[in-house]
């Protein structure tokens, strides 16, 4: 739940939007806050959301907020390390102010931050905080002379991982924080292997940069590879930017660890949404359902929509569609319909074509 503290406080120059993009506005527990500008080796700013927005909580679930998510340019002084936090009912004083000792609570942090960086948190619950949501903090560690600007901030769908694209990067943690390095980035010279945590029912979605080696060997055919601990699985390299999904349910659709193993120098992202299925209409569930032809070959047949077929489209062609049938008895009776009017040239309504 997210409390909405009353009157008194000053409104914040921060841009802040509801989880559909409706402006909303922010009241300010600091200073630091009403500019959103962050200065010196330690700074902070704290937010509270304002009472009159009590709209966008919505009337449904997937109305109601789920995640928040705060974007920053570190304008000097880099690199720096850059913390998201939320601020509880327990940190307001009896007259609408910050508490002169607010207590220790789960951090999100980005340590060895520069350029334009996005944070987002998992809203908590009651049972998880033992107060309710009012607002939030962002908090500069660095020297001296570090200078950060807060460009936005708002309600967001939950997705935990990363990504890196054009100089931007992108983080995503759970309700429980944690801490990410931004050198740690593929392509920033770090040796570590890249992994997301993949929870049940969720979608691992992977982006990829443009590699200038695609063919590889016989051996080696310049593949991105990864594992979930038990099977290993990969992509072959391409010379354009694209992106693919892979539900959870295609890997055992358990909790799992997945970690990349090799080739992961052109990976340019990492995350995990709480969507079930890549349909490729997102508003039709029953469009076909954009896959790796890799992952196709993995897919189980009992994840079908349907239990004699299931079809899908190529994530880097879409127009290409794929169909997987149970046996070659619903392949026949599928394709040679198919055939019938392949081969049959027909340029009217039944009508045989008239030539002089």
């Amino acid at each position: 739940m997210l409390c909405l503290p009353g009157c008194g406080n000053s409104l914040s120059a921060v841009p802040f939007s509801g989880i559909d993009g409706q402006i909303l506005s922010l009241k300010t527990l600091s200073s630091e806050a009403e500019k959103g500008i962050l200065t010196g080796a330690f700074s902070s700013a704290w937010f509270l959301f304002n009472e009159t927005d009590a709209p966008f909580m919505g009337t449904g679930v997937s109305d109601r907020p789920q995640a928040l998510e705060v974007s920053v340019r570190i304008s000097s002084g880099g690199p720096v390390t850059v913390t998201l936090a939320f601020v509880t009912a327990d940190d307001i004083s009896g007259n609408g102010k910050l508490s002169a000792d607010p207590a220790p609570r789960d951090l999100s942090a980005v340590q060895n931050a520069e350029g334009t960086v996005s944070l987002r948190m998992n809203i908590p619950g009651l049972e998880h905080t033992g107060a309710e949501i009012c607002g939030f903090a962002v908090q500069l560690s660095g020297g001296a002379n570090s200078r950060l600007e807060i460009l936005s901030a708002g309600f967001r769908r939950d997705e935990t991982g990363w990504k890196s694209e054009n100089g931007t990067a992108w983080f995503g943690f759970g309700t429980e924080g944690g801490m990410a390095d931004f050198a740690a980035l593929p392509g920033m010279g770090s040796l570590n292997p890249p992994s997301v945590i993949l929870a049940e029912d969720s979608l691992l979605h992977l982006s990829f940069s443009p590699a200038e080696e695609t063919l590889g060997s016989r051996l080696d055919q310049g593949r991105i590879v990864f594992t979930d601990g038990e099977r290993i699985f990969g992509f072959r390299k391409s010379p354009a930017a694209y992106t693919t999904t892979v539900p959870a349910s295609v890997l055992g659709n358990g909790p799992a660890v997945i970690s990349a193993l090799s080739g992961y120098e052109n990976l340019a992202g990492m995350y995990v949404s709480r969507k079930k299925l890549p349909a490729s209409l997102p508003d039709d569930p029953l469009s076909p359902v954009s896959a790796d032809p890799h992952m196709i070959v993995e897919w189980p047949g009992h994840l079908w929509r349907r239990s004699d077929r299931e079809v899908f489209s190529w994530d880097r062609f879409p127009s290409v569609l794929i169909v997987d049938t149970d046996t070659y008895a619903t392949q026949s009776r599928y394709f040679k319909r198919l055939a019938f009017f392949i081969e049959k040239k027909v340029t009217g309504a039944g009508c045989l074509p008239i030539t002089s």
